[in-house]
């Protein structure tokens, strides 16, 4: 029995391997939940949290490249012979690689540009990944909160560093200290950060939302705040506006606000930043600035 190893067959297996992993971590990666999202709620899928599932995909995309271009130098010969031998060919289907390149540009430019339908592809993707989320806990109060220090995040979302403290020791929670970063504290004790946020949540101050808002109170309270990653629903219902109120105000001015989709989104289909949308919710005739 000849034990020795084929490289070529090495290489056509490791690149078949690895094609299969890629194939099936990009669909993962397709309908994962945003970043925010996933980090913030400890997301798995298959016992692999986010990051795992993109390591792999890095790593699985690095393995198929290598082995693909280790199969083309131990058959370059082969290779060189072959295009020689179909230039000819190649001309006569010269009609056929014209549809081909100029199908591989008309993907890259309607992804781009949001062409259908490769806009509807992506817009789907978005579809699926801003599912995960079913109530406002799930969103984090700011961009990577769980990366902040315990006395950090404390005091952004107003909460007293040293009751947090008491609340997470007294239901317990092992924590050194108001300065070690929240996603170990979570981490440590086999928690979400969002759970583990759930526990001192209560400690943070009961804001009454205005009756009257101006464009000034809102750019205030919301202007640079990473609002527009939270879907318009959430903070509408947190404030106490009735669903009918902020819709009506938006289409009032033409903007079709779809329920389940980030103000950031919103936005974006509108042409206008996102604190132009939430003005326009909370302010009765308000007309948005578009870019």
């Amino acid at each position: 029995m000849d034990t020795r190893i084929s490289r070529k067959g090495l290489t056509s297996y490791l690149s078949f391997v690895s094609f299969i992993i890629m194939l099936v971590t990009g669909i993962v990666l397709y309908f994962e939940p945003q970043g925010r999202v996933a980090y913030w709620t400890e997301w798995r899928f298959l016992g692999l949290t986010k990051t795992g599932w993109d390591q792999v995909h890095i790593t699985s995309s690095l393995l198929f490249s290598i082995a693909a271009v280790y199969h083309l130098v131990l058959n370059w010969r082969v290779f060189v012979s072959y295009l020689r031998e179909k230039a000819g060919q190649a001309l006569r289907l010269r009609a056929e690689l014209l549809i081909s390149l100029a199908a591989g540009l008309v993907l890259i430019a309607g992804t781009i540009y949001s062409v259908p339908p490769f806009g509807q592809i992506v817009q789907f993707s978005q579809y699926l990944k801003d599912g995960w989320v079913k109530s406002p806990a799930q969103e984090p109060p700011y961009g990577h909160a769980e990366l902040s220090r315990l006395r950090v995040l404390a005091k952004r979302t107003g909460i007293d560093p040293d009751a947090a403290l008491v609340a997470l020791r007294e239901r317990g929670i092992e924590v050194a200290g108001a300065d070690e970063v929240f996603e170990d504290i979570a981490r440590k004790n086999g928690r979400s950060p969002m759970e583990l946020f759930g526990l001192i949540s209560y400690l943070a101050p009961k804001e009454e939302a205005p009756k009257k808002w101006t464009p000034e109170m809102v750019e205030e309270r919301f202007e640079g705040t990473g609002i527009g990653n939270k879907e318009l629903r959430w903070i509408m219902q947190d404030l106490g506006v009735d669903k009918s109120v902020w819709v009506t105000r938006l289409a009032g001015v033409g903007i079709n606000a779809m329920s389940d989709e980030s103000i950031k989104k919103t936005a974006e289909r509108n042409n206008m930043r996102p604190i132009e949308v939430l003005k326009t919710a909370l302010i009765e005739g308000y007309r948005p600035v578009r870019e």
